[in-house]
């Protein structure tokens, strides 16, 4: 959820994968890395799990996530 005055923030396939491939080479925490870059730690672990499913095709399409989420 939004906070009051926050707009909704775009990640681009390109910063998702830069987190994932942090999450797998660095061994840092989805935690860690919601912590560092401002985001969900929820949405982090739909990406690294979808990425673990589809690869990084998984994100190339923005609605296509979105569509996932929602069937499950």
């Amino acid at each position: 959820m939004l906070k009051k005055g926050q707009t909704k923030r775009i990640w681009t396939k390109e910063q998702k994968l830069a987190i994932i491939r942090r999450y797998y080479e660095e061994h840092i925490s989805a935690g860690s890395l919601a912590k560092e870059y401002d985001a969900d730690k929820s949405m982090i672990c739909h990406w690294i799990r979808y990425y673990n499913q589809q690869g990084e095709a998984t994100f190339d399409s923005p609605s296509c996530l979105r569509h996932k989420l929602r069937l499950n």
